[in-house]
């Protein structure tokens, strides 16, 4: 056994052990394993921890997204309606300037009884009457671009001048050269007298129709613009204050709640144990928490739900007081007759009768007269639904932006330090487009509106604005007439001699004897009732013959309206807004009752292109057209060197970043499109349609990003014109946990 025992030693001890030492390896091992076990889960609980942290930012960050991208697509809605209040703004001054300007022979840059230019006609200077005097619009149509005038038949001839007809003279029955006369010539005396009584008669009958339709025809073009906005304003309003009610949540263009799907966004976008802790319908939950900022619904900048009439507080309205003068009838006169500028309205906001009726419908006249009446009080919303408009202009201050806010309290394993809260906030907001411009180029953080003095306007052209509270302004003949500027920095406007002489040359060249146009081409135009605001009406205040051809009139009021170079800089103009906008609006309950039309040149069972018109149509037939001289002179139209149908490519002005978290401007997409890009028009297939009619090139509208929530506090924001600094009326504001 000993043998045995020392053999077995023998051989351990060669191969390096001992029965001693046997397991101390195995021990140390083990409590080293502990150790590393240790280090292991907490880099695990740690990894853990940190993914679940990325994944809730990651996920708020697209939550956010998502809810401003939804906010902008109804700012770009709201955007464009108020386009769609400027040109019907540009065609009431077509027909008031243009075609009410049109039949002056003496001196307007149009020499209609020559058919040719006269020399201011390409100079692009203010026009000055037959003396050399500003000579402001006076409203006529009595010339013989209508049916209504016999072709000879120039009684607008001298439009800046009271225009005087000097009668026949009648020889009197007690005259003794009469009675001599008569004894001579028998009763063929006293039939010339007769006859002489009757052309008298018929010359002061003519004279009182003709200042009667005068007044008429041009009230009724400013009723029919009066309804035009009202019914586009009652879309804008509704879509404006329904991103505006609540800073909880907002609707988007389809009616439905932007939280919920802020909400859905975020939790399909979470880690299992980050979605444990939040609840998909309500967002809170016990460990886990959710919340929903929209800016616009802080009650410095919010609106009413449902409410059409009124727009919310980071939206102010631009009201104008125009003045109209008309040409209207001295009809009594002994020896003569003749047609004086008359103003139909005053600063009090009231409007006069014409000075004859005759032919008129009394009851018609009586409701012109108080439809075309601007109301004093804009606090009561029926009157400011009412009321002249140029449109909107946006606070600066009152920033649109969305919030997101979310934490969870993971469940992880080896987690000896208990549970941990995450947090994550996310903030996007619109950026790269505008509503429209201001009225003034300075807007103090403190005011509602945009403040300034004539020098300051952004369009000088523009007649006084007013609101309720200020001294109603001044009304003098040639500053307080509508108009527009053409182009950024134009102070000349529609008085261009340049632009009077191109548009008179287009009317007369298609409208000149024997091819004149019929009158009744506006029959359809409001004198009474509902008009355009009916959602069963055709929707159209452009030229329409009762046969249900297109006149070539309505071709003339098409073109004029087209984009120019100040509605590109100033305007967010979505090219396709019948598609991308219109067929989801008019699916909406809460707008039934409002006739949901698409851009100028609508009507509703017109057939194509009329009954889906669009911007892009719109530039598509008035540069096929090609009745005004858009090349040359008139170049402050877009469009001037691409093919018609590629035209509407240079409303693409809205930022387009080249990649993201880079905005520098990508030059090459800034107002273009490439070919291939170009969205076709197919009727049939409306879900094609993308913002700005172009898939891969210049975009129009709001673009979204990622903001930091300290700029959203900075107490030194210069954002309401050079030198106006200050902080957000909707600043973001932290909440304790």
């Amino acid at each position: 056994m000993e043998k045995k025992f020392w053999s077995w030693r023998k051989t351990l001890e060669q191969r390096g052990g001992s029965c001693g030492q046997k397991g101390q390896i195995a021990i140390f091992v083990a409590l080293i394993f502990q150790v590393l076990f240790v280090f292991f889960a907490m880099v695990v609980n740690v990894g853990l921890i940190v993914h679940h942290k990325i994944n809730l930012q990651n996920s708020v960050d697209l939550a956010a997204y998502y809810g401003a991208m939804k906010q902008a697509e109804v700012m770009n809605a709201v955007a464009h309606v108020n386009y769609q209040l400027r040109q019907a703004y540009k065609l009431l001054i077509w027909r008031y300037r243009h075609v009410g300007m049109a039949g002056e022979t003496y001196s307007h840059p149009y020499d209609s009884l020559g058919g040719s230019m006269r020399g201011t006609g390409n100079v692009d200077q203010e026009f000055k009457g037959p003396d050399g005097a500003k000579c402001s619009a006076r409203f006529c149509v009595n010339y013989p671009v209508f049916n209504i005038q016999e072709p000879n038949e120039y009684y607008c001839r001298d439009i800046c001048r009271e225009v005087k007809i000097t009668l026949l003279g009648v020889p009197s029955v007690s005259g003794i050269n009469f009675a001599l006369a008569e004894g001579m010539l028998g009763g063929l005396a006293r039939s010339i007298e007769q006859a002489s009584k009757a052309l008298v008669d018929k010359t002061r009958k003519h004279c009182r129709e003709r200042s009667a339709l005068n007044w008429f025809a041009l009230a009724r073009f400013i009723v029919s613009y009066k309804q035009e906005q009202q019914a586009r304003k009652a879309i804008l309003n509704h879509l404006a204050n329904s991103i505006s009610y609540d800073t909880n949540d907002l609707e988007d263009i389809d009616g439905e709640s932007v939280r919920k799907g802020v909400l859905t966004t975020l939790y399909r976008n979470l880690s299992y144990p980050n979605q444990e802790q939040i609840d998909p319908v309500n967002g809170g939950k016990s460990g886990g928490n959710f919340r929903f900022y929209n800016s616009l619904g802080d009650p410095n900048c919010s609106g009413t739900k449902g409410e059409k009439r009124i727009p919310p507080k980071w939206l102010n309205e631009v009201f104008l007081k125009p003045l109209y003068i008309a040409l209207q009838g001295l009809c009594d006169g002994a020896s003569s007759v003749g047609y004086k500028p008359t103003m139909m309205n005053s600063g009090d906001g009231n409007y006069s009768g014409p000075l004859y009726g005759d032919g008129l419908d009394p009851s018609a006249v009586k409701t012109l007269v108080t439809m075309m009446a601007d109301p004093s009080d804009l606090n009561v919303p029926v009157n400011r639904s009412w009321h002249t408009t140029l449109g909107m202009e946006k606070n600066p201050w009152c920033m649109a932006y969305v919030a997101v806010e979310a934490s969870t309290t993971p469940k992880v394993p080896f987690n000896p330090f208990g549970p941990v809260k995450l947090k994550a906030r996310a903030f996007a907001k619109p950026f790269g487009a505008s509503i429209g411009p201001w009225y003034y180029n300075k807007w103090p953080q403190s005011s509602r509106s945009s403040q300034g003095g004539i020098p300051d306007r952004v369009d000088p052209t523009l007649p006084p604005r007013v609101t309720t509270g200020e001294v109603p302004p001044g009304y003098t003949e040639h500053e307080s007439q509508p108009d527009f500027s053409r182009y950024t920095g134009d102070k000349i406007g529609n008085k261009s001699t340049m632009t009077m002489g191109h548009v008179a040359k287009a009317l007369w060249d298609k409208h000149r004897p024997p091819n004149q146009a019929a009158w009744d081409i506006w029959s359809h135009l409001p004198a009474t009732g509902s008009g355009l605001l009916g959602p069963d009406n055709s929707g159209d205040t452009l030229a329409w013959s009762p046969s249900g051809a297109v006149p070539a009139m309505r071709d003339l009021e098409l073109g004029f309206i087209l984009p120019d170079q100040f509605d590109v800089t100033y305007y967010s103009i979505e090219p396709d807004f019948w598609r991308n906008y219109a067929l989801r609006l008019r699916k909406r309950a809460d707008l039934s009752g409002v006739h949901i039309r698409g851009d100028l040149g609508y009507r509703q069972g017109g057939g194509a292109p009329w009954d889906t018109m669009s911007i892009k149509s719109q530039i598509e037939r008035g540069r096929g057209q090609n009745f005004y001289a858009f090349n040359s002179p008139l170049t402050y139209y877009i469009g001037a060197e691409k093919p018609p149908a590629e035209a509407f490519v240079e409303t693409l002005t809205s930022w387009h970043m080249i990649a993201p978290g880079d905005y520098k401007l990508q030059a090459s997409r800034f107002g273009n499109c490439a070919n291939s890009s170009i969205v076709p028009f197919n009727t049939d297939q409306p879900e094609i349609a993308v913002p700005g009619n172009c898939m891969g090139g210049g975009r129009t509208g709001y673009s979204v990003k990622l903001v930091d929530g300290e700029y959203l506090q900075s107490p030194n924001l210069e954002i309401g014109g050079q030198g106006q600094t200050g902080r957000l009326l909707n600043p973001w504001q932290d909440t304790a946990e």
